[in-house]
């Protein structure tokens, strides 16, 4: 998690890779209020501020720090209640090619423990009439859909027959040892030319974050 409540150096790196990466959407998980990626970003809409200096969820949380945020280029329609919105966040956005739905999430925000993994999972899957526009679902799913770098087969066979069921397609499932991921609608995906390019940066130094960096990259039909 950043740093809270000051531009540290960590910090200072995360608003750098995001001014590189420039995307019309961010979603950060494990974020501060203090990231702002800059005055292009007109939306943000974050999941709700937790108790501050006290014991939540087996975590302490200090000034600024939340769990998910959306960042956006396009102008908010909505922001849409989830079924947890301590840990997700959603929205509606006025994108070039239409309303589309973001969707913020952690699932296991102390990794695999019980109860919290079982929980999020499940409040996912409560939000299915979320997405049944043109929809993104991104964030930490603590599970790599590759390999066994971080498993848990009963919860990504489970996760896997959501997305078929839903009309979802998990585009970043083939990033060797990775458990961020950006999930896509059909919908959406047939508004674009086939094979979004994937990209991902390996960790950049466990002082910023002990994630990777994934984006995708659309090209219009």
């Amino acid at each position: 998690m950043p740093k809270s409540g000051n531009l540290s150096k960590s910090n200072i790196r995360i608003l750098e890779i995001i001014k590189e990466v420039n995307a019309d959407i961010l979603v950060l998980t494990e974020t501060n209020s203090v990231i702002h990626p800059g005055p292009d970003y007109i939306t943000c809409v974050a999941s709700r501020s937790l108790p501050l200096n006290q014991l939540y969820d087996n975590c302490i949380h200090h000034e600024g720090e939340n769990r998910t945020t959306i960042w956006a280029k396009y102008l908010l329609n909505e922001q849409i209640k989830t079924s947890n919105d301590d840990t997700n966040t959603c929205c509606s956005l006025s994108s070039p090619f239409g309303s589309i739905i973001v969707y913020g999430t952690i699932i296991g925000i102390q990794g695999h423990k019980k109860p919290w993994f079982e929980e999020d999972l499940n409040n996912l899957i409560k939000d299915k009439d979320l997405f049944s526009d043109n929809c993104i679902i991104a964030g930490d799913f603590n599970l790599s859909f590759l390999d066994n770098y971080y498993p848990n087969v009963r919860a990504k066979k489970k996760l896997e027959l959501f997305f078929a069921e839903s009309g979802l397609v998990n585009i970043t499932k083939s990033i060797p040892k990775n458990i961020d991921h950006i999930v896509i609608s059909k919908k959406t995906l047939d508004l674009f030319k086939p094979e979004p390019i994937v990209e991902f940066m390996p960790m950049i130094d466990k002082s910023v974050s002990d994630h990777k960096w994934v984006s995708v990259m659309f090209e219009w039909k």
